[in-house]
């Protein structure tokens, strides 16, 4: 006669799936070995892979802003011929640090103050292409290339850049110098009017800025012709 079958218990069921549960992952395990070692290899490079860029990222932008201080204080000291090269150096080298970016922009203000005006403008529109975000660069830049129009004679070019850094930065502190600037360059090309709308601007936006008083002589003398 067959003796009945003896029932599981809870416990007994769950140590039961527990070591089937192991026995097909262990399995899996040696069936997909070569695939697993390969996954871990790949995770341990990516690892390796990430510190070391985050060590050598760190090392760049910290030999970035030695050389940086070095080319400022050569400009700081009107020193624009040597500072060049120094300047030139950083952005080539240095590509996509916040130093190469400060960079150009001092590259193209010493091409400015060495009468370069065809380099400094191509400087000046290259850092507004690559690097955005900080407004008071932004409108330094933007003033720049409409002080290179002004100096080659070209009026109404700088008239229209420097209205365009007003408007692009009516908070910057630049602002109203803009304004002025391109009020004087629009009376040096002809423009009176304009360049009295561009007073009223003036005055009318910011009538605490210091340029407040120079647009009121520029707008008697107008007034006078």
């Amino acid at each position: 006669m067959l003796k009945p079958r003896k029932r599981l218990s809870k416990k007994e069921l769950k140590e039961d799936k527990l070591v089937t549960f192991y026995i097909n992952a262990n399995n899996w395990v040696k069936a997909h070995s070569s695939y697993i070692y390969t996954v871990l290899i790949a995770l341990v490079l990516l690892v390796v892979g990430i510190t070391y860029f985050t060590r050598a990222s760190a090392k760049k932008n910290e030999l970035a802003s030695a050389e940086l201080i070095q080319a400022t204080q050569l400009y700081e000291a009107g020193d624009f011929e040597e500072a060049i090269p120094l300047f030139s150096s950083i952005v080539e080298n240095y590509r996509g640090t916040q130093s190469a970016g400060i960079g150009k922009l001092y590259l193209a203000k010493c091409f400015y103050n060495t009468l370069d005006y065809s380099n400094a403008e191509t400087y000046f529109r290259e850092f507004l292409s690559d690097y955005k975000g900080n407004e008071h660069f932004g409108a330094t830049a933007m003033g720049g290339i409409a002080a290179c129009y002004e100096q080659q004679g070209r009026y109404l070019d700088a008239v229209e850049q420097y209205s365009k850094a007003a408007d692009k930065y009516p908070e910057s502190i630049h602002a109203p110098q803009f304004l002025l600037k391109a009020a004087m360059n629009a009376r040096n090309a002809g423009e009176v009017e304009r360049s009295k709308s561009l007073l009223e601007q003036l005055v009318q936006n910011y009538p605490d800025a210091t340029e407040v008083t120079d647009a009121e002589m520029l707008m008697a003398m107008i007034e006078q012709q």
